[in-house]
């Protein structure tokens, strides 16, 4: 209108009245800005961040996991220690050091009651469990197939990881689920191959920080007179 309105040309009466806008309208609009207004918005990152954030939070558990099992393990420490003394006196033959032995258990309650049978081997299987679970995240977190294969199954009925329940490792089959209730669905996941052989983890384990800079690795660590302990650890640097 603005072009022709200097050239001389005329502009149908009523030729605006469909931009016009009504009250309804504007009602409409205003409603629409106060539903965008209170309404809750969470990103979905994929995933890819769910997983990661999956597996962290399971070696968080692993380390308190880890943390338990050190601590009931202090009675077995002792078994260990009373052992490698018998061992000793046996093969030398010394009736003195099987004297001193026998003094020790006298002397010291080093036998084993239930409860500490108990809560050694529940912290170890806590343990297995705990680390089986975060190696299972990591592994998804790590395997891009896998984290395609995740969104895709999402993705098919609409669903976003931002509406994920938690993820659940199952150590019979091999397979991670994770829950989405609104959907009535869950994404399934299988890990299996990632398994190691017993060997495997031993094998790593005799690298591992918590073997090789741990106490049993120090050679004063089954030394029962604290003296000799002491000149061990003084000799030895530890």
């Amino acid at each position: 209108m603005e072009v022709y309105s200097s050239q001389g040309g005329i502009a149908p009466t009523g030729f605006t009245d469909q931009g016009l806008v009504s009250i309804q309208q504007a009602d409409d609009y205003n409603l629409a800005i106060s539903s965008v207004q209170q309404a809750s918005y969470v990103a979905d990152a994929g995933a890819q961040q769910y997983f990661d954030d999956q597996a962290q939070n399971a070696m968080n558990n692993v380390n308190v996991a880890i943390d338990t099992y050190v601590q009931a393990s202090s009675a077995m420490i002792e078994v260990v220690m009373i052992n490698d003394m018998a061992a000793e006196a046996q093969a030398s033959g010394d009736v003195q050091q099987a004297e001193a032995l026998q003094t020790y258990i006298t002397q010291n309650d080093v036998t084993l009651n239930q409860a500490e049978v108990d809560l050694y081997n529940s912290s170890l299987q806590g343990v297995e469990s705990a680390t089986q679970e975060a190696a299972a995240f990591m592994a998804i977190a790590g395997d891009p197939a896998l984290i395609d294969s995740a969104n895709q199954q999402a993705s098919a009925v609409s669903a976003t990881y931002a509406e994920a329940g938690d993820a659940f490792f199952d150590a019979a089959n091999g397979d991670v689920t994770v829950g989405f209730e609104t959907y009535a669905m869950t994404v399934t996941l299988s890990v299996s191959s990632y398994f190691k052989a017993s060997v495997d983890i031993l094998s790593a384990g005799e690298q591992g920080g918590f073997y090789t800079t741990g106490p049993t690795a120090n050679p004063c660590f089954f030394i029962q007179d604290p003296v000799e302990r002491d000149e061990c650890v003084a000799s030895n640097g530890a």
